[in-house]
């Protein structure tokens, strides 16, 4: 798709002034802006040798627009795949790779500073998984309440009371 099919698919209609100009000037224009072989203000001094009046501003407006409606045809075409993707594969597949995009999200967070974890007194939740040991069956490893094994809901709820109260 073209920048022109691209500016006129939209639900607005583009208006651009850029677009008053001659196909093939405007293919030569965003041609040269896309390899890099013209700047904004290259592209303006193009035009003006061809005898059209255009601003570097108008120029960039309209390159600025193309560049984010390419992107959203991009990411539109990515999240179909996607979509198409998660539909194809078993729930269980899916939960585990919208787990590992979570953590991978919260570990780049974590490496650029942008999420912080609460500092978790580990004397404290050690304390609460003793005392819950300690109850019915000394020295035996808390009882699990569900199926699928890992702390009670109970145990769980407890943890966090002592974590947050101390």
């Amino acid at each position: 798709m073209n920048h022109r099919e691209l500016m006129t698919s939209g639900q607005k209609k583009a208006r651009f002034h850029f677009l008053q100009l001659p196909e093939e000037l405007q293919d030569e224009t965003i041609d040269g802006l896309d390899s890099g072989k013209l700047t904004l203000e290259a592209a303006r001094d193009l035009l003006a040798e061809r005898g059209y009046s255009l601003s570097h501003e108008a120029i960039a407006s309209y390159y600025r627009a193309v560049r984010r409606e390419r992107r959203l045809v991009e990411i539109n075409s990515e999240v179909t795949r996607l979509i198409t993707q998660f539909a194809e594969t078993p729930a269980k597949e899916n939960l585990e790779a919208l787990l590992n995009m979570v953590i991978s999200t919260a570990l780049v967070g974590l490496a650029d500073g942008n999420v912080r974890v609460k500092d978790i007194d580990l004397a404290k939740m050690f304390k609460a998984l003793k005392t819950s040991g300690s109850q019915p069956g000394a020295g035996e490893p808390p009882k699990a309440e569900k199926s699928g094994g890992g702390l009670s809901d109970d145990l769980v709820e407890q943890i966090k009371r002592e974590i947050l109260t101390g």
